[in-house]
């Protein structure tokens, strides 16, 4: 991949994990601007592309190496991308979160666990980029695949 282009995608997923974890400890100071309202409205209709990555991912440090969606499972960019769309998904379901009429113990269950897949995601595509993760890919596998069931299932009961 362009190096260039890997570089933006890194930067891209540290500022939004960043920016993730500091909403979420000012969460109570915050004030929205209509238009970021508007950004929270589309939580629901872009949270199934990060879900899907997620799980695919997981899955993929599940399988060994010598299947092609192991290999996608083990490259920085795809847990950047990963990372990126999961801050992004949750930063606007944080947006969505400030309008109220939540269960507040089922949001925070939804909310710190995606907080947990976004900075997840994101170490992995660290470490993968480093290449200093060569085996044991087996609990992250886990550990993604109970985070993006935890965390949807936690949406699906505020949804519903």
């Amino acid at each position: 991949m362009n190096t260039r282009f890997a570089s933006i995608l890194e930067n891209l997923r540290f500022f939004l994990s960043i920016l993730l974890v500091f909403l979420l400890v000012f969460e109570n100071y915050i004030h929205l601007p209509a238009f970021l309202a508007v950004l929270g409205r589309m939580h629901p209709l872009i949270l199934h592309f990060p879900i899907t990555l997620a799980a695919v991912g997981g899955i993929g440090l599940l399988f060994p190496a010598k299947y092609e969606l192991a290999a996608w499972a083990r490259r920085m960019e795809f847990w950047s991308v990963t990372a990126s769309i999961t801050a992004l998904t949750a930063l606007f379901g944080l947006f969505l979160s400030r309008e109220g009429g939540y269960d507040e113990a089922t949001l925070n269950w939804h909310k710190y666990s995606a907080a947990a897949l976004t900075l997840g995601a994101g170490y992995l595509a660290w470490r993968f980029g480093k290449g200093s993760l060569r085996a044991g890919f087996v609990p992250f596998g886990l550990a993604t695949l109970v985070l993006t069931l935890i965390c949807g299932h936690q949406g699906g009961v505020l949804t519903h």
